[in-house]
């Protein structure tokens, strides 16, 4: 510490615990959770009556956005209703959403730790993106590839984002590039810049690529728009990007919103 002129101050240190509550959440030798007084804060919050409280309440929940799988999801009815301009309706479809995110949130919220391997290590750090029609879904987290049989499967982080009405317009090829343009930007800080990484998706035509920075915006159209606003340079990653067979028993059983581990064969 001397070398790096850092200074501490033992009063306010602890040493050897098994856990430590830091910022809002309980990091333990297992993982990282959200403090439980805060949890219950969460559980409290009434239904939103108007703009202003939709948008605090929205706010509160993004401090845990990456504990909590299907958040985005789960809010949109929310999120539409505070749009500039909208008139705030509480309504049956956005009580549904706030219910059923309450139950997820009771389940647990929490993640595992992400571990960086070394060189040669069995162990791998993966980012997997899928996207819908209408969003976009990923996680980041480790595994364990021996061969072709991947187990071992533990989640660091979630994230998600609702498509926009021209991204929906765009080929599936298009959306899939805009997925795994959002998880490189959704876990940016996490990501390591000197270490090789896997990055899953379930397009046949990417598995490989290597140039990921742009794409067309329309078949007829030779504009380029960058997939991610993030200043990590895609080409320069060493990334593997593999596909997912979605015909494999086992990878439907792999789902972006669950946290089972289980076997996956590529």
């Amino acid at each position: 510490m001397s070398d790096q002129n850092l200074v501490i101050a033992l009063q306010k240190c602890e040493f050897f615990k098994k856990e430590a509550k830091f910022l809002g959440f309980l990091i333990t030798e297992n993982g990282i959770r959200a403090d439980d007084m805060k949890v219950k804060a969460l559980l409290d919050l009434d239904y939103p009556r108007n703009q202003k409280e939709g948008q605090r309440f929205i706010g509160s929940l993004n401090y845990y956005s990456r504990l909590i799988p299907k958040m985005s999801a789960l809010l949109e009815p929310l999120t539409k209703e505070i749009g500039k301009g909208k008139e705030f309706q509480l309504n049956e479809t956005i009580t549904k959403g706030i219910d059923e995110l309450k139950e997820e949130i009771k389940k647990g919220v929490s993640v595992d730790h992400l571990r960086y391997p070394s060189e040669g290590d069995p162990d791998s750090l993966f980012l997997a993106a899928d996207t819908s029609l209408t969003r976009t879904g990923c996680i980041i987290g480790n595994l364990t590839k021996n061969e072709d049989v991947i187990t071992n499967i533990t989640v660091a982080g979630y994230a998600s984002r609702a498509l926009d009405k021209q991204e929906q317009l765009l080929s599936s090829r298009a959306r899939e590039l805009i997925g795994l343009g959002h998880c490189l930007k959704a876990f940016e800080d996490l990501i390591p810049k000197d270490r090789p990484f896997m990055l899953l998706c379930d397009h046949k035509s990417l598995e490989g690529a290597k140039h990921l920075c742009k794409l067309k915006t329309s078949e007829n159209s030779d504009k380029q728009t960058p997939i991610t606003n993030s200043p990590l340079d895609v080409q320069n990653l060493r990334t593997n990007i593999r596909r997912k067979d979605s015909e494999n028993e086992e990878d439907k059983a792999y789902n972006l919103r669950s946290r089972k581990k289980i076997n996956y064969k590529m």
